[in-house]
């Protein structure tokens, strides 16, 4: 029988998300909490919603100055740099430190101020995950770093996947090592050189050839949005070609990572921003 992947739950993921997004009153929230996260950030801002001139069906929010993403990949390297590590923050803080993702990361929806500064934009789609699924994520890194099948097996099933044998760790690690790769190796270098872009293609045709193979893999709805905001914000980081030890910022992200105290975290901070 064909391997596939079964995508029930990711089709109610989809669903749920684009619901939210015609809700305004909960986009308002969700700009409250990205704010909330950032407070005191002066490299990364976030509008303030106007209730006084919002309603249900329209949003009204505070001006924020910035050019266009793509006018920043005209500048220096130094500059690119140093709006890529900005940019890294802006994405991966909220997750590693309350479990939140914004999960429309296209180039539209930030903005660069003259400064380097980034301006984050657009919250109708926003993703809040159970402390459990970050801490999956942290260990499938820590995983792959070690070559600990056991951990990844571990970090799959804290994220939701069902049927976490052997042989689905070593098929699930050629995409992982994929979407990590800048950040398991200590050096300087581009997120995506021409080398690893061109294996990769190759691994993923081979990945799925390999899915072909037993019985049907059914991703866990977590899984969806944690794919695409990395597959995002990697476009963006790619663009900028910034050069940067992309491991070491990771690990000043995770390094000390307690998902006890992220939940407490994200409690505070939802309830601060009025997020049902």
């Amino acid at each position: 029988a064909e391997r596939k992947f079964d995508t029930r739950d990711i089709s109610v993921e989809v669903e749920e998300r684009i619901r939210e997004e015609l809700d305004y009153v909960r986009e308002a929230a969700h700009m409250r909490l990205f704010g909330h996260m950032f407070q005191g950030d002066d490299r990364i801002a976030v509008p303030e919603p106007m209730a006084a001139l919002s309603t249900g069906r329209l949003l009204t929010m505070t001006w924020l100055d910035g050019a266009p993403f793509r006018d920043a990949l005209a500048r220096p390297q130094a500059e690119r740099d140093a709006i890529a590590k900005t940019l890294y923050r802006a994405w991966f803080v909220p997750l590693f430190q309350f479990g939140v993702v914004h999960g429309d990361a296209h180039f539209g929806n930030y903005t660069v101020r003259a400064d380097g500064g980034i301006n984050l934009l657009d919250f109708g789609c926003v993703r809040i995950f159970p402390a459990r699924v970050v801490q999956g994520l942290v260990d499938l890194h820590r995983a792959l770093s070690r070559n600990d099948d056991a951990l990844a097996a571990k970090a799959y099933t804290a994220w939701g996947f069902t049927d976490v044998t052997a042989d689905f760790v070593d098929k699930m690690n050629v995409w992982a090592k994929l979407a990590f790769a800048a950040t398991l190796e200590d050096r300087v270098r581009p997120l995506g050189d021409a080398t690893s872009l061109t294996g990769g293609v190759e691994q993923i045709w081979a990945m799925k050839q390999r899915f072909r193979e037993g019985g049907a893999v059914r991703p866990p709805r977590e899984f969806v949005f944690v794919a695409r905001a990395l597959i995002g914000v990697g476009a963006a980081l790619i663009h900028l070609d910034a050069k940067l030890n992309w491991h070491r910022m990771y690990e000043d992200l995770t390094a000390a990572f307690d998902a006890d105290a992220l939940a407490a975290r994200q409690t505070q901070a939802l309830k601060a921003a009025g997020v049902a």
